[in-house]
């Protein structure tokens, strides 16, 4: 029998209390890449998504990019909070909702997103860097949509 039949357990399986209190950075992409975000509208729309529920589900947004079909973002969650799976939930649920309606075609996400959770402080810095370089790297240079303008 495999190992990951025993207990239905997956091998190298990671507790998700080990996400509290912590920093973690994400990757989230627009439904086959559609360049959503070259709207305004839809930016701002995106932004409002994030300030409703992080009034309701505290955590801090210590960097953020966002480029015309993807997302790059560090979150540091609140202690004895691991739940960041519903905070996205709850901020593609809330965009989807009320984008611009000349994009009719649903779903507006890919279903899943990649995290990682940062160990360190070099890790840390290493993804900020990433998100503030990731502009320049698709030739995003004029749009001020990074953190690094706060």
């Amino acid at each position: 029998m495999s190992l990951t039949h025993i207990n239905n357990i997956k091998p190298n399986a990671i507790s998700p209390n080990i996400y509290s209190g912590e920093s973690l950075f994400f990757t989230l992409v627009t439904e086959q890449r559609r360049k959503l975000f070259i709207d305004d509208t839809n930016v701002e729309l995106l932004y409002q998504a994030f300030r409703h529920v992080m009034k309701k589900r505290h955590f801090a947004i210590d960097a953020i990019v966002v480029l015309p079909e993807h997302l790059h973002g560090i979150w540091t969650l609140p202690p004895n909070d691991a739940d960041f799976s519903t905070r996205w939930r709850l901020i593609k649920t809330g965009f989807t909702k009320h984008c611009d309606n000349k994009y009719k075609v649903t779903p507006k996400w890919q279903h899943r997103y990649w995290e990682h959770l940062l160990r360190d402080e070099l890790d840390f810095e290493h993804h900020i860097n990433y998100i503030h370089y990731n502009p320049v790297k698709h030739d995003y240079v004029n749009k001020p949509l990074s953190s690094l303008n706060n």
